[in-house]
């Protein structure tokens, strides 16, 4: 500071405007700080990732929606090789900044699972599937049983729920256990006669009673004896069967109207006989 100060009376003294000089170091200077700032909060970062070591190289850590195994810590960023093969690369300022799950310090996994039985159980066999899910859990070596219960009444199904802990933290080992106290389920459950549920819905249809129509249209039907019979005779049959729906064939309503026209024609005297 002393040094600096005596540089700036030396310039002062030669003529130099010390007020422009000192305002260009002062813009200078945040422009650095705004630049380096993101640089040095990795570094900083970085540092407490050092001292305080909430994961290792070659733990697998999941930070907010990303998870894999560390592969290095660097002064910026972070590596991490996902489960899908793909490395992914974390600024250490975001991963100081997130909640750090790390499962290889992970001494032993507390498993809850469910499952759901059709209604048509009855109440002796509800009462036995929670002792059978003991039974099954005690034989395996690397399982300890902590409980299970007929949890409630679903919208189609009876629920039940189990917890046991996987005495290893392996995710391997884990999958191992699941899948024999699964398939030893499976077993136990077919010998005591009762079936899994799965998501239905039963649909009633009331039938509905027949339909009573006000009025019938009926058709009567009679040789036509005068000339304007026969030619009305053809319309009402017309009008008669589009009112009514029924099949209306045009060509024989066009035969009759033709047929009438005709013996008007031939006989007007007898057309009011």
């Amino acid at each position: 500071m002393l040094w600096a100060t005596v540089v700036m009376a030396m310039l002062s003294n030669v003529g130099v405007n010390i007020t422009a000089f000192v305002a260009s170091l002062g813009v200078g200077g945040i422009a650095v700080a705004l630049a380096v700032q993101n640089i040095l909060g990795d570094v900083f970062a970085s540092l407490s990732i050092a001292v305080d070591k909430p994961f290792e190289v070659g733990d697998f850590i999941v930070v907010g929606a990303l998870s894999g195994t560390v592969e290095h810590v660097g002064l910026k960023t972070t590596r991490i090789r996902s489960l899908g093969g793909e490395q992914i690369v974390m600024a250490n300022a975001d991963m100081i900044n997130n909640t750090i799950q790390n499962y290889k310090r992970l001494q032993e996994r507390r498993i809850v699972f469910e499952f759901r039985l059709t209604y048509d159980c009855s109440v002796d066999q509800i009462r036995e599937v929670p002792k059978k899910v003991e039974t099954i859990i005690n034989a395996q070596k690397l399982a300890r049983f902590d409980r299970s219960h007929f949890r409630g009444f679903g919208e189609t199904s009876l629920e039940f729920e189990t917890v046991f802990i996987v005495l290893d933290p392996s995710y391997n080992v884990y999958m191992d256990v699941q899948q024999a106290i699964n398939l030893d389920i499976m077993e136990a459950f077919a010998e005591l006669d009762v079936r899994f549920a799965f998501p239905s819905r039963t649909v009633y249809v009331a039938s509905l009673p027949p339909v009573k129509t006000s009025r019938r249209v009926r058709l009567h039907w009679r040789q036509p004896t005068r000339v304007s019979e026969l030619y009305s005779d053809g319309l009402r049959q017309e009008s008669a069967m589009r009112w009514s729906g029924r099949p209306w064939e045009p060509g024989r309503a066009r035969s009759w109207r033709r047929r009438g026209a005709s013996a008007r024609r031939a006989f007007p005297g007898r057309e009011h006989g």
